[in-house]
């Protein structure tokens, strides 16, 4: 829009708006939207829509679309006739399922699903955004972009697991697009809660050994890599392994009831990557959970683009053994670098070394590095290269401390709501809590992401930030 004069900014954004910049009024705004399937306009009593703040207007539809609604009383929102309607069709075929399938998925009738999917009827947003969040679309651009920013190699990625088959596939496909939706909002609003924090560059290795130079051994160098960029001595524990993903690195860290046999996953969502924990199974021991967390780590720092194929999935089975037994360079790497940068093995060798027995030594490893005991095993089996009988090498407690558990503790006991899914319980509702009170986003939106009702979210609210 030309001439963006301080009178227009005003129009748009209010009189209590301030700054000299479209962001700097958006983000003092009091102004309140309504959006409907079609149509954006202010707010006011009487409307039926979703109820959106200036903020998030102005990020998702651009100064042009605000103007046009102060102009006109209202602004028309689909890129052409067939949108929504297009986008959910393709989208869910893309995915694979049927209207059946979606009806599951979202936890709406088939009808609702093809009333959505038809040009020629007009459906409640907030069912329509429900069933773009399902298929990992940004719901807030449905119908204004053409798409609304699918990711193809992601649905497809997606529709190969879900092809495995049985129960394993329906319990593994709707939670990774539930983490990878949820990893791409949680980037987003920690940028606009936080816009001077700077995630630290990692420049993909391409180096994944050969003959002479084995995948672990590079696993190794490249987590010694990682804590020189952290500021991390060799020697010293990482008291909190998700909170230094999540508070240091930026990444999230997505918790999931995935089938038993998987530990994690690699997710990325076009430029938003984060980290899928499994909290079933082996990772209800804290220590296994913490070799996952790093071994995924691996993956999404050092490994390049192509090697993610927007998922990599991570089996149990395997992820404790000795590096070099991975299954592929890209896992011997991804394990050797998990045990490495938890427990540099010179420091690790020291500490094993000062006790007056095996039993002992490997203990007082895995109490001081915070590592499970499989893993400190085949670890400091390799750092002696392999010269001591792997039978003396066991410890009679291989129960985590409760100092290491209370550190690495997710939140989702007495996590309140408590109809809020597990997959949102983390730093996610606390980034949506912290947007909602700098007025960035409605509360209406606010329950949207965390799926409970406004009067659950109103309720509960100060209770998740005390979480944090």
């Amino acid at each position: 829009m030309d001439n963006l004069n301080s009178k227009k900014l005003e129009l748009i954004f209010g009189p209590e708006s301030r700054g000299d910049l479209p962001e700097e009024r958006a983000k003092t705004s009091k102004k309140l939207f309504i959006r409907g399937q079609d149509h954006l306009a202010e707010y006011r009593t009487g409307l039926s829509g979703m109820l959106l703040s200036a903020w998030e207007c102005f990020n998702t539809f651009g100064i042009n679309t605000l103007f046009e609604v102060i102009e006109y009383g209202s602004a028309i929102l689909p890129a052409s006739p067939d949108e929504p309607s297009r986008t959910l069709r393709e989208e869910r075929e893309r995915f694979g399922r049927t209207k059946e399938d979606q009806a599951k998925v979202t936890g709406l009738s088939t009808e609702e699903i093809d009333d959505a999917e038809n040009p020629n009827t007009r459906s409640p947003i907030q069912i329509i955004k429900k069933i773009a969040q399902k298929l990992c679309l940004d719901e807030r651009t449905l119908s204004f972009v053409p798409g609304a920013k699918g990711n193809a190699l992601l649905a497809c990625r997606l529709r190969e697991l879900g092809q495995s088959g049985g129960d394993f596939s329906s319990r593994l496909v709707s939670p990774l697009c539930e983490a990878a939706w949820v990893i791409s909002r949680q980037y987003e609003l920690g940028s606009w809660i936080y816009p001077e924090f700077k995630f630290k560059k990692f420049e993909p290795s391409y180096n994944y050994g050969n003959r002479d130079y084995p995948a672990w051994m590079h696993g190794y160098y490249l987590a010694g890599e990682t804590r020189k960029k952290l500021g991390i001595t060799d020697g010293e524990p990482i008291h909190s392994l998700r909170k230094l993903t999540e508070d240091i690195l930026g990444i999230p860290v997505i918790q999931l009831i995935l089938p038993a046999t998987i530990a994690g996953a690699t997710v990325a969502n076009h430029d938003a990557r984060g980290i899928a924990i499994n909290i079933e199974g082996d990772n209800k021991n804290v220590w296994i959970r913490r070799i996952t967390i790093a071994h995924e780590l691996g993956h999404l720092l050092w490994d390049p683009n192509e090697n993610l194929k927007s998922i990599i999935l991570d089996k149990y089975e395997g992820l404790e053994d000795l590096p070099e037994k991975a299954h592929d360079y890209v896992e011997q790497r991804a394990n050797a670098f998990a045990v490495e940068f938890i427990a540099p093995i010179k420091y690790a060798l020291e500490i094993f070394n000062k006790e007056k027995n095996y039993n002992d030594g490997l203990r007082k490893v895995m109490e001081t590095f915070g590592i499970s005991y499989t893993s400190a095993k085949y670890h400091i089996l390799n750092g002696m290269d392999k010269n001591l009988p792997l039978n003396q090498l066991y410890a009679n407690d291989t129960d985590p401390t409760p100092d290491w558990t209370g550190r690495e503790s997710f939140t989702v006991d007495y996590f309140k709501p408590e109809s809020v899914p597990l997959s949102r319980r983390g730093k996610f509702s606390y980034f949506t809590v912290l947007a909602e009170k700098n007025n960035l986003i409605t509360k209406e939106t606010a329950s949207f992401y965390l799926d409970c009702s406004v009067e659950e979210y109103e309720k509960e609210s100060d209770t998740i930030l005390s979480f944090f």
